[in-house]
């Protein structure tokens, strides 16, 4: 857990109990933390995942955001995937300068993957998002960026950062599901 102490920092301390959140996840996680690792592990995004899930609607279901499959969150990572970001510099000290920094967090996608096949849902596919953008928009694309093909554009910047591999567009992954 984390606390506030007398210096008002934070700092991390052993809980007495494990959080509501924490029991629902206990039997997957690893026995053995591996170099001090530091799993990001959105509990509440897969639970919130499920309420949305679990209502009765039909239709296309769309997610855009970064994640990890369980392996890559346990094993592949020595260090952790936990990290903060501050002016586009990547820092993975969670506790220092509250309020200042972002939190990331990856989504575990093989948990949401299971909340889906659990819900009735078909056509499920996960891919890149540079790989959905040029699947589904490619003719969109290609009219925004040969359209000021020879100056500057905001669009096409933006158009860029968002299919580039470099970029948004292999961090980010799109999860499409049907519901008919």
């Amino acid at each position: 857990g984390v606390f506030v102490n007398k210096k008002y920092k934070l700092e991390e301390t052993i809980l007495d109990n494990l959080s509501e959140e924490l029991l629902q996840v206990l039997d997957r996680l690893p026995l053995v933390s591996k170099n001090n690792q530091i799993i990001d592990l959105s509990i509440d995004a897969e639970n919130k995942i499920d309420y949305i899930l679990k209502q009765n609607w039909l239709g296309l279901f769309l997610l855009f955001d970064y994640g990890k499959s369980w392996k890559e969150l346990t094993e592949e990572n020595r260090s952790g995937t936990a990290s903060k970001y501050y002016r586009h510099i990547i820092d993975n000290n969670l506790l220092d300068n509250p309020g200042e920094k972002d939190i990331t967090c990856h989504i575990c996608w093989d948990f949401i993957l299971e909340k889906f096949n659990k819900n009735n849902f078909s056509s499920l596919e996960l891919i890149p998002q540079e790989s959905f953008f040029i699947k589904n928009a490619s003719e969109y694309l290609k009219s925004a960026i040969s359209e000021d093909r020879h100056k500057f554009s905001k669009k096409k910047q933006t158009i860029m950062e968002l299919i580039h591999p470099s970029n948004m567009g292999h961090k980010f992954q799109v999860l499409s599901a049907l519901r008919k």
